[in-house]
């Protein structure tokens, strides 16, 4: 049986529809995926370990979320049927607001737009390396990105709104986690988001071992963003396939949680 280190779990959703098209590329999960669902449930069940606490599923707003959440708690029910099972919609867990691309009249549902990876570049470039956390996903700079001249219909969300609504978010849900012991929390979300928490918990515990708390406020997002190199010495953390259930300890960061809000009152001044 796996040992509990906290009352939470991290559920990347299923994979989906692939299709540009869509606005926000809100799309469904392909029905195939649903077959990962029994293995899920166990891995849930396993964490249980014979209790009775209640499971509260914390979703996207995300069709993707959305539908895996479903299906999750579904197959809990019949697995589970004595447990108290609750679900629930939180939009700040929701992927980065990548924009509307210009989606060419010849692509083919499946395909990636060749606009993803190129904004994607530029985005670490200007957000990390030039730690511009105003700079909108898409946004060519008035021609200073020409690559990303005509891609987007409209530009997407910046790093310092992405990160204050999950700075929030994960304050309150450590708030929660810490008030209510008999509740096991599962989070259904997405890969940045994912990657987000296990950045965090790496940088969050290499700072318990110091004397010192060695990040200033407004740095919170670029160190975690450097912590990225603890995760490649990590594969089952750095790979979070669709499905994927991910233990987490998040003792580290329940201890040192007031510091969400030092961090969250800076990148609102």
């Amino acid at each position: 049986m796996i040992k509990p280190l906290s009352n939470a779990l991290i559920l990347r959703h299923l994979e989906d529809v692939q299709d540009f098209r869509v606005e926000d590329r809100n799309t469904p999960i392909l029905p195939e995926e649903l077959k990962k669902i029994p293995g899920i449930v166990a891995t849930i069940s396993k964490e249980l370990q014979g209790s009775e606490k209640t499971i509260r599923l914390i979703s996207s707003p995300q069709l993707r979320a959305q539908h895996t959440l479903e299906a999750v708690v579904e197959g809990l029910a019949e697995l589970l049927p004595e447990i108290s099972v609750i679900s629930e919609t939180d939009t700040r867990i929701r992927d980065l607001y990548h924009g509307k691309y210009n989606v060419p009249t010849e692509y083919v549902v499946g395909e990636k737009l060749p606009a993803v990876s190129l904004a994607n570049k530029v985005y670490v470039l200007e957000t990390f390396k030039k730690k511009n956390l105003d700079y909108r996903n898409g946004d060519p700079l008035d021609g200073l990105y020409p690559e990303l001249e005509g891609l987007f219909d409209e530009v997407g969300e910046n790093q310092r709104n992405f990160s204050i609504r999950f700075y929030e978010f994960v304050y309150e849900f450590l708030e929660r986690i810490n008030n209510n012991p008999d509740t096991i929390y599962i989070l259904v979300t997405h890969t940045a988001i994912v990657f987000r928490f296990f950045e965090l918990i790496a940088l969050f515990d290499e700072c318990e071992a110091l004397e010192q708390w060695p990040i200033k406020p407004g740095e919170l997002t670029f160190y975690e963003w450097n912590s990225i190199h603890h995760l490649e010495h990590a594969p089952d953390k750095l790979f979070v396939y669709p499905g994927d259930v991910k233990h987490t300890d998040l003792s580290a960061l329940l201890k040192n949680r007031q510091r969400f809000l030092t961090e969250i009152d800076y990148l609102r001044s």
